[in-house]
């Protein structure tokens, strides 16, 4: 039993925190994000948003319904490659580094990265 988790923060209180069970059975994965200081949760109705160079991602980390899952691999491919990242919730939008996303971040289909979607 065991958890992967990843975490971005700017120092200044805002941060992206993703949570990934090493194990199916104990679920999928979930993300985190504190804008300044305040505590979003992406199972939480309404979640937070996160855009990648431009593009807004609603809620990527909530997966428990079909299309979302779907979509969950293009969301991440484009967070990945990064060049821009910025969350937003309760209309605050915040920057986060983005140095070595691509390194940390293992693409989907790597044996050794266990997040996955709710389906």
């Amino acid at each position: 039993m065991g958890v992967s988790e990843y975490q971005v923060d700017d120092g200044n209180d805002n941060a992206l925190s993703i949570s990934c069970p090493n194990s199916a059975e104990d679920g999928p994965m979930r993300a985190y994000a504190s804008i300044r200081g305040k505590q979003y949760d992406s199972a939480e109705s309404g979640g937070f948003d996160v855009i990648v160079d431009g593009e807004t991602y609603g809620n990527p980390f909530y997966t428990d319904c079909r299309v979302r899952a779907d979509n969950f691999p293009y969301f991440w491919e484009a967070l990945r490659k990064a060049n821009h990242l910025q969350i937003s919730a309760d209309g605050q939008t915040v920057k986060l580094p983005t140095r070595n996303i691509d390194h940390v971040l293992r693409p989907l289909d790597d044996p050794e990265n266990s997040c996955r979607t709710a389906w």
